[in-house]
């Protein structure tokens, strides 16, 4: 459903809304995640850049959340770090007027309208969840 990449983002920002009292270093997060440690950076890397995670350099820096938990969807983080990707031609024959040319033109056989549906159903799904809305630890 998603990739290897938007679920180690997913585990990383649940690990910082969990611990948000204080910045985070990339050893604590991978060893909590279980995410490889340069695999890990390269991730946060991403959410950094997309202003979701900010990173902070010195004895006291590490990673946090840059704005509250509530306010960052399953969709951001996975659009972040690897999109979500539609299927842009016919899958079954590759017809050429099977297409999406944008989000407002489709004109879709049964098969590629119904693929499409369900990806437009789970980016629905991923808006509406925050990570707050992700249960604590057990």
């Amino acid at each position: 459903m998603i990739s290897q990449t938007a679920e180690y983002g997913l585990r990383a920002m649940w690990h910082l809304a969990r611990n948000s009292d204080q910045p985070q270093v990339l050893s604590k997060i991978a060893k909590a995640t279980q995410v490889p440690k340069d695999y890990l950076y390269k991730v946060l890397q991403s959410l950094t850049r997309v202003e979701l995670v900010r990173s902070m350099r010195g004895k006291n820096g590490g990673f946090a959340l840059s704005k509250p938990a509530d306010e960052i969807t399953v969709y951001d983080i996975v659009n972040a770090v690897s999109p979500i990707r539609h299927i842009r031609q016919c899958p079954l024959t590759n017809r050429s007027d099977c297409v999406i040319s944008d989000r407002s033109q489709k004109k879709l056989c049964s098969m590629h309208g119904f693929l499409e549906h369900l990806t437009e159903q789970v980016e629905s799904r991923f808006r509406a969840m925050t990570l707050a809305d992700f249960p604590p630890r057990s």
